[in-house]
């Protein structure tokens, strides 16, 4: 008889779980698909700042994974303070989230372009250099239609 229980509440447990993971997945679809609707009425500053955003915090995740790799190569982390090594650990989180950011600044400008750019064209969004760029040759194709049309008359 206690199997039967066991196997039940066993079954049953496992359904709310599997549940749980539905709910959690389909919220957040619904808050990825809101997401994306929104980006159709972004600016194409607000997306680059974004896009800057996101190449510091990859860019800091790499440091990170850099640092962690060299810990335990060089065995580092065997007779140290637990205390000290949070606090070390904070501050140098710190530290690097600020030097990605520089980095990100000073030589990342052409990728950073790029990326917004190419997002800019998946949502539909302005570009200001390519708009200013169909202008002038838009332009261009009016001015030598009307010099054709002056040599033909």
């Amino acid at each position: 008889m206690a199997l039967s229980v066991d196997s039940l509440s066993t079954t049953y447990l496992s359904s709310l779980n599997t549940q749980a993971k539905n709910t959690a997945s389909s919220a957040k679809i619904d808050k990825l698909t809101k997401g994306t609707d929104s980006l159709q009425n972004t600016s194409y500053e607000e997306l680059e700042g974004t896009m800057k955003t996101f190449e510091s915090y990859l860019l800091e995740q790499t440091m990170k994974e850099v640092k962690e790799s060299m810990k335990e190569i060089r065995g580092d982390d065997e007779d140290e303070d637990p205390f000290m090594s949070q606090t070390k650990d904070m501050y140098l989180d710190q530290t690097l989230s600020m030097v990605a950011e520089q980095m990100v600044d000073k030589y990342a400008s052409r990728l950073t372009k790029d990326f917004t750019d190419q997002t800019a064209r998946m949502y539909g969004i302005d570009i200001p250099d390519e708009k200013a760029k169909n202008e002038e040759a838009d332009a261009s194709e009016d001015s030598g239609a009307a010099e054709a049309a002056a040599d033909v008359s």
